[in-house]
């Protein structure tokens, strides 16, 4: 064997941490949370946990599917965007260094999170932003996350 050669066990490991890292779908089991979707919207909800952060915090992001159909994700391609001077620019193409690009299957009545570290430094209004896909008609649908803070550490 070759001192360059990958071994096979780290990118089995390597593929495990990927696949932790994207969440797995749950069922949204807590009526206060499923209460807040009027039936006749039925559209995508992209939420954060908290209203501010600092630019060293853990950013936890939920999408949850209220609709009847089945949605493709993909958390980690997600984008982290700052409101300039009325316009959205964005701050983080992805929300992860590395990102597979398939897109998994939420479920219709269920949600999943993500969490993430922004870069540092990064300060302002701040939204997240992601691409769906409707499962059945094949149709570009978006999510976007509430308004949220991000304040350098020390601010």
């Amino acid at each position: 064997m070759h001192g360059d050669a990958p071994r096979p066990h780290s990118r089995i490991l390597a593929v495990l941490l990927l696949l932790a890292a994207c969440g797995c779908a749950q069922t949204l089991s807590s009526p206060s949370t499923a209460g807040q979707f009027v039936p006749a919207t039925q559209e995508p909800v992209l939420e954060t946990s908290e209203s501010q952060y600092s630019d060293r915090a853990v950013i936890t992001v939920r999408l949850i599917n209220p609709s009847s159909r089945s949605l493709g994700y993909n958390l980690c391609r997600s984008k982290l965007e700052r409101i300039v001077d009325g316009s959205w620019e964005v701050m983080q193409d992805m929300l992860a260094d590395y990102c597979t690009a398939e897109l998994r299957n939420l479920p219709p009545g269920r949600a999943v999170t993500f969490s993430f570290r922004p870069k540092q430094g990064v300060r302002g209004r701040m939204r997240i932003r992601t691409e769906l896909a409707d499962r059945y008609g094949r149709s570009r649908l978006e999510a976007v996350s509430n308004l949220f803070e991000m304040r350098v550490s020390g601010d």
